[in-house]
């Protein structure tokens, strides 16, 4: 049976959920596994039978992919992530939760980033369908340690301008929590495009800050070389994300040997093995006030500094490609 992956079109723009995909597939093609990538619409003309494996973006569309697709086939999601988590207002999680209560009916099987995502799906009835856990590898694997300077608290955060990654809210929390006009920078990396009024509002209260004006850059898209030397050069990494499913910049920001502040949601935490490792909290605010009282004290910075390390791994995408080739021939 044919092999189909429904992909959005956009399969380079940088979104954890394309990243993985790309590795993934790129993994799959070198150890010599047949697949074909569609879109939607392709997916939803094929008149021969196919197994489908469907990014969750098209949540909306698998019960219609269902009705149409050809006798013999089957569908499976790769749930990237479950936007009845991630969404703010009651209705709108209620809406989101209907969407993939349909959606899900129609899977034969999963797969999952976490072992988070699985338990979720576990409580809404699936426990019994074929699933897989196929964490996401990091970009790279090994670091060289090297010290980090604590004179100044340089942070970083990746993440795309949406409201789901918390930044509007963390960046109107910092500004009042830091007390006086400190000496720190903060990069952003990540897609502007997304929600441009979202990223507006996020300029505004940047340029709007007496105390985070010419502290804060936005760095927009960054390819892999760019963001690379972005966790090369900075220190702290912020997270204030409502919800991960995973956390795939995270990951990367333990194997680059920085020290983690986590807004708690979904996965993100687990990502602090050891106290070392990094701080979760709770809420935008208390994120925003622990990244303050790090910014006033070198003391702090340079302790935090000397006991974290980098994380180092032997799993990579050609690895996840072996996992997933085995559970594949037999789910």
């Amino acid at each position: 049976m044919d092999e189909c992956f429904v992909l959005p079109r956009d399969r380079r723009s940088p979104t954890g959920g394309t990243i993985y995909n790309r590795s993934l597939l790129r993994a799959l093609g070198r150890s010599g596994w047949s697949f074909e990538i569609v879109d939607l619409p392709k997916a939803l003309q094929r008149d021969r039978p196919a197994r489908f494996w469907v990014d969750s973006l098209y949540l909306k569309s698998v019960p219609d992919l269902h009705r149409r697709c050809a006798d013999g086939s089957s569908i499976r999601i790769l749930v990237h992530y479950l936007p009845s988590l991630v969404a703010e207002l009651p209705a709108e999680r209620q809406t989101w939760r209907r969407v993939e209560t349909r959606a899900f009916r129609c899977a034969q099987a999963f797969v999952v980033t976490s072992d988070f995502a699985g338990a979720e799906l576990a409580t809404r009835g699936l426990g019994d369908r074929p699933s897989l856990v196929l964490p996401p590898a990091p970009s790279v694997r090994r670091v060289p340690v090297r010290p980090r300077d604590p004179d100044r608290f340089r942070g970083l955060m990746v993440a795309n301008l949406v409201p789901g990654k918390g930044i509007l809210e963390f960046l109107s929390a910092f500004d009042a929590a830091l007390h006086r006009r400190e000496r720190f920078s903060l990069e952003i990396a990540g897609r502007t495009d997304m929600d441009p009024a979202y990223a507006r509002e996020c300029r505004r209260v940047i340029a709007e800050g007496d105390k985070l004006r010419g502290r804060i850059r936005l760095l927009g898209t960054c390819g892999p070389t760019e963001l690379r030397r972005a966790y090369l050069r900075n220190a702290f990494f912020v997270s204030a994300s409502r919800m991960e499913s995973f956390g795939m910049a995270l990951q990367d920001a333990r194997v680059f040997g920085l020290y983690l502040l986590v807004r708690s949601g979904g996965f993100a935490t687990r990502h602090l093995r050891t106290a070392s490792d990094g701080v979760g909290c709770d809420s935008a605010q208390e994120l925003a006030r622990i990244a303050s009282r790090l910014i006033s004290s070198t003391k702090d910075r340079a302790q935090l500094l000397r006991e974290v390390q980098p994380m180092r791994t032997d799993y990579d995408w050609n690895e996840a490609a072996r996992r997933f080739r085995e559970w594949a021939r037999i789910s």
